[in-house]
C-alpha cells in the first residue's frame, strides 16, 4: 500500500487549555467511587428469569446431577448464582429446609491435590465439616470419634484413599487412627469430603446437596473436581430412600467450556449459557443510596461532598440514558460484557477533557449545560475510548486502550490489510452470534496454500499475533506451536469490524497512525475538526480506501498467478475488502457538514468506481 508519513510528535500538536473546567479531585474520587468495580457486585447484573427457570427445572428433576452453566468472563455468573441461592459474598455454604449448599471457588486458589495450596478447599469442607458436627450429631454419637467405623466406612467408600484398604479387619485402634491421620494430612480434600459424607449419613438430616464450584479456570481442576465429587461425597443410595440427593454445578468461562468438551471432558445434563445483562444504572443508584447513608463526614473524609456526588451522579444518569439508547450495543460488545471493562469504559468517557468535555461539560453548578446534546456523541465517545486523553492516535506509547489501531501500519511494516481480511473470514465463517471456533481449517495452512511461506504468510501470522494480542481474536481451546488454528472472533472484533462499514470515525482514528510525508502538512483530525476542516479528513480517507484496493488487488493477483484465486475468493469473498471501508466514509459524508462540497463528491465517486470493479 501507498505510504506517506505523518509529524506525530507531541510537540508539533497543538493542545487545548483544559483548565478552565478541570475536573476536581473531589469528582474524581465521586466518578470511581460511583463506579466502583468491588462494590454491590449482585446488583450489577439484571436478573434473567429463563436462567432462573432452567435451574429450578435442574434442582427439581431426580435424574439430572450436573449442570454446567457457562459465559464470557465478566458476566455476572458468580453474581446471579450468589443471588439465585441466596448466599452472601461471606459464606461459602448454608442449610436451609433440610438442604446443604456448599458453594467454593475454583480460581487456583489450591484445590488440586498435588497443588501447592491445597489447604483452600479442605478448609471450606472442614469448616462445613465442624458446623455440621456442632449442629446436628448428637455429643454421645461415640461413633463419630471411632476411628475403627470410620475406617470401614472409607473402605466401603472409597477404598483407594486408604493406603492399606485390604487390612480390613484384625487392626487395632492405634492403627486405624494412624491410617486416617494420613489419609487427613496427605489428601486433606479426599478425608474431608468423606467425612461430611460419613456424617450427613449419619444424622439422616439433609435431603439434598447442592455443590457450585465457581470459576473453573481450566481442564485439570474441572477433572479433578469432578472426580472427587463424584468418589468421595455422592451418594448413590438415595435411589433407596437413604441419605440425601447429590447435585453439582460447575460455573466456568466460555474458553474452559470448550477445552472441555474438545477433550470429551464434560459432563453435563444440562448446559446454560449465561445471559448478558448488564445494569448500569442499578449500580449507580445503590452506589449513591449507600453513599448517603454513610453520611457527610465520611464523605469529607474520603474527599468529596454531597453536592459533588449529586454532580457526578446526574452526568453518569445521564449518559447512562444516552448509553442505552444509542451506545449499549458498541460499548457492551467492545468490552465484551466484562462488568470491570465496562466500568473503565465509563470512567474514560466521563474524564476525558479532549474528546467529551470541550468546555459543553460542567461538574461545577449543573451537572450538564442546556445545551445538553453536545455532551455525548458518537464521535467524543469513540474518540476518547481509542485516544483517551491524546489528541491523536499515538501507538508509540504503551497502552491498552478498548479500541485498538486495526490498520495497523509502521515504516517497516505494513499489515493493515492482513488484519482486515483476517477478521472478514472469522466473521464470514462465524456469524456475529456464532462464537465456535474453526476446528478443520487452519487459516496460515490456507494462506500457505495461497501465497506459499513468503512475506504474505509472515505478515498473516504476525497480524494473527497482533489480533490476539488486542482481543479481536481469542483461541478456544489450548494451540499448540504446530496447531495455532482454533481462533474465533470475539465481539469486540465483531463491533470493531462493523465499526469500518458503519463509521469512518474508527477508520479515522486509525488514520493518526499512518507515516504521512511532513511536507504534506497534513494535520491531525483533532485540528482539522477544530477548524471546519472536515473534508480534508474525508480526502485523507478516500486515498487511503484506493490504496487498500490497490494493495488488495496485489495480493488477489499473487494468488491468480499460483493458481489459487478460487481459494482466495472462498476464503476471504468476492466483495473487496476496501469497499466495506468505502461504506463507512460514505455514510460520514452523507451526514457530515461536508456532504455539499463537491470536489469531495467527486473523489468518493472516482473511489467507488475503483472498488466496485469486478475482481
Amino acid at each position: 500500500m501507498e505510504q506517506s508519513k505523518i509529524n506525530i510528535v507531541a510537540g508539533d500538536i497543538k493542545k487545548e487549555d483544559s483548565s478552565e473546567n478541570p475536573i476536581s479531585e473531589k469528582c474524581l474520587y465521586a466518578i470511581d467511587f460511583l463506579l466502583s468495580e468491588d462494590r454491590l457486585n449482585d446488583i450489577s447484573y439484571n436478573e434473567d428469569m429463563k436462567e432462573c427457570t432452567v435451574f429450578d427445572s435442574f434442582l427439581q428433576e431426580h435424574d439430572k446431577q450436573y449442570l454446567v452453566f457457562t459465559g464470557d468472563d465478566g458476566t455476572g455468573k458468580t453474581e446471579f448464582l450468589r443471588k439465585y441461592f441466596s448466599i452472601s459474598v461471606h459464606d461459602t455454604f448454608k442449610i436451609e429446609n433440610s438442604k446443604l449448599l456448599i458453594m467454593v471457588s475454583g480460581d487456583g486458589n489450591g484445590i488440586l491435590e498435588n497443588g501447592n495450596n491445597i489447604k483452600y478447599f479442605a478448609e471450606e469442607i472442614k469448616k462445613v465439616c465442624e458446623y455440621y458436627e456442632e449442629a446436628y450429631i448428637e455429643k454421645s454419637e461415640y461413633i463419630i470419634r471411632n476411628y475403627c467405623k470410620f475406617y470401614a466406612f472409607i473402605l466401603d467408600t472409597k477404598k483407594s484413599a486408604l493406603s492399606h484398604p485390604w487390612l480390613e479387619k484384625g487392626l487395632d485402634e492405634t492403627v486405624y487412627k494412624t491410617e486416617i491421620e494420613d489419609l487427613k494430612k496427605d489428601k486433606p480434600f479426599t478425608y474431608y469430603m468423606l467425612k461430611l459424607k460419613y456424617y450427613l449419613l449419619l444424622s439422616q438430616k439433609i435431603t439434598d446437596l447442592i455443590i457450585i464450584c465457581d470459576n473453573i479456570i481450566n481442564n485439570q481442576i474441572y477433572v479433578e473436581i469432578a472426580y472427587k465429587i463424584n468418589k468421595c461425597i455422592r451418594n448413590y443410595n438415595k435411589i433407596k430412600n437413604k441419605g440425601y440427593r447429590t447435585k453439582t454445578i460447575f460455573a466456568m468461562n466460555n474458553s474452559t467450556y470448550w477445552q472441555l468438551l474438545n477433550k470429551n471432558n464434560l459432563i453435563s445434563d444440562i448446559t446454560v449459557q449465561k445471559s448478558k445483562n448488564f445494569n448500569i444504572q442499578g449500580l449507580l443508584d445503590a452506589g449513591f443510596d449507600y453513599a448517603k447513608k454513610l453520611g457527610e463526614v465520611w464523605m469529607e473524609e474520603h474527599g468529596f461532598d454531597m453536592q459533588a456526588l449529586q454532580n457526578v451522579k446526574e452526568a453518569l444518569d445521564f449518559f447512562n440514558t444516552r448509553f442505552n439508547q444509542k451506545y449499549q450495543r458498541m460499548i457492551l460488545g467492545l468490552c465484551m460484557h466484562n462488568k470491570k471493562l465496562v466500568l473503565k469504559c465509563y470512567r474514560t468517557v466521563m474524564c476525558n477533557q479532549t474528546w467529551v468535555r470541550k468546555k459543553r461539560f460542567s461538574y461545577a453548578d449543573n451537572a450538564y449545560d442546556e445545551n445538553s446534546g453536545f455532551l455525548f456523541n458518537n464521535i467524543t465517545c469513540i474518540r476518547a475510548l481509542a485516544c483517551g486523553n491524546e489528541q491523536v492516535y499515538n501507538p508509540v506509547k504503551i497502552r491498552d486502550y478498548l479500541i485498538p489501531n486495526i490498520l495497523y501500519n509502521t515504516e517497516d511494516e505494513d499489515y493493515g490489510i492482513y488484519n482486515l481480511l483476517l477478521m472478514k473470514y472469522f466473521v464470514k465463517r462465524q456469524g456475529n452470534h456464532e462464537f465456535i471456533g474453526n476446528k478443520q481449517e487452519n487459516i496460515l495452512d490456507i494462506c500457505e496454500n495461497i501465497w506459499g511461506k513468503g512475506s504474505e504468510y509472515d505478515n498473516f501470522r504476525k497480524a494473527i499475533n497482533y489480533l490476539l494480542n488486542k482481543k479481536v481474536l481469542d483461541r478456544y481451546t489450548l494451540c499448540t506451536e504446530e496447531h495455532p488454528g482454533h481462533l474465533f472472533i470475539t465481539e469486540k472484533g465483531i463491533e470493531l469490524w462493523d465499526m469500518f462499514h458503519g463509521d469512518s470515525i474508527l477508520m479515522e482514528i486509525c488514520r493518526e497512525d499512518r507515516f504521512r510525508d511532513v511536507n504534506l502538512n497534513m494535520e491531525p483530525s483533532y485540528i482539522l475538526l477544530n477548524t471546519k476542516r472536515q473534508y480534508l479528513i474525508f480526502e485523507d480517507l478516500l486515498n487511503m480506501t484506493r490504496g487498500f484496493s490497490s494493495f488488495e488487488d496485489k495480493l488477489y493477483l499473487s494468488a491468480s498467478e499460483r493458481g489459487y484465486s478460487a481459494e482466495y475468493i472462498r476464503t476471504f469473498g468476492k466483495k473487496r475488502m476496501a469497499y466495506y471501508l468505502l461504506e463507512g466514509v460514505y455514510k460520514s459524508i452523507t451526514y457530515s457538514v461536508s456532504r455539499s462540497n463537491e470536489n469531495l463528491k467527486s473523489i468518493c465517486k472516482e473511489v467507488r468506481d475503483l472498488v466496485e470493479a469486478e475482481r
